[in-house]
């Protein structure tokens, strides 16, 4: 599809990505960025067939300028899902325009692998080559007990099998006070004791203040 003179990638429906008002989850409006990598459509299958959103549209992260994509593209969406991808966020060939997003929109912001990394750096952390390189390595990730309906891991396992593929990873020693670990793992070799979440590898981040959420694991695969 066309979106302002441009191609764009939608999931598959019926209806233009901007003909819906309501906004209950099937009908909520979602951008996903798309970082250059493969997995980024797995991301927009999962999204629309768990949510039954049909409303889910995909753009590079070099696509539109930062003015174009303030003003011609942000108004039309009410949340922002930052892929995966190669590279480093502190590179900005590798994260595009997608470090102005989380420093200056306060919608509801999902960052996955590279985009939880881009989250880590962009507010004050640090990150740091992972012990090894993960590629498809399966981990036992814990979480925050929440009875909140709306966490990210309301009703999910404590702790779940998730699937992992980085190189990288967000430092756990001096983390920016506007960040929180939401979600932990062990990198020990068989390690069957629960690490504790301080010393422990950052599977996931929360901001403090902003809707802003990264998962370093890949939910879609």
């Amino acid at each position: 599809m066309s979106f302002n003179g441009q191609e764009v990638q939608s999931f598959p429906n019926n209806h233009t990505p901007f003909e819906f008002e309501s906004k209950d989850i099937a009908s909520l409006r979602t951008l996903i960025i798309d970082n250059y990598d493969s997995y980024t459509f797995n991301l927009l299958q999962l999204w629309g067939n768990e949510t039954n959103n049909e409303n889910v549209v995909v753009i590079r992260n070099d696509q539109f300028s930062w003015n174009e994509f303030k003003e011609n593209v942000l108004p039309y969406f009410d949340n922002i899902i930052i892929s995966p991808g190669p590279g480093s966020p502190v590179t900005p060939s590798d994260f595009g325009i997608c470090t102005k997003v989380l420093e200056e929109l306060d919608i509801p912001i999902l960052g996955v692998c590279l985009g939880h990394q881009g989250i880590g750096a962009t507010f004050g952390g640090q990150l740091k080559n992972a012990k090894t390189i993960m590629h498809g390595r399966l981990s036992l990730v814990y979480h925050e007990e929440t009875f909140d309906s709306m966490s990210l891991y309301y009703g999910i396992p404590n702790p779940f099998w998730a699937v992992r593929y980085h190189s990288l990873v967000v430092d756990n020693k001096d983390l920016p006070s506007e960040l929180i670990i939401s979600a932990w793992c062990s990198d020990e070799n068989g390690s069957k004791t629960p690490p504790f979440k301080e010393s422990s590898t950052i599977m996931g981040l929360n901001h403090i203040s902003k809707p802003i959420y990264g998962l370093q694991f890949h939910p879609e695969a």
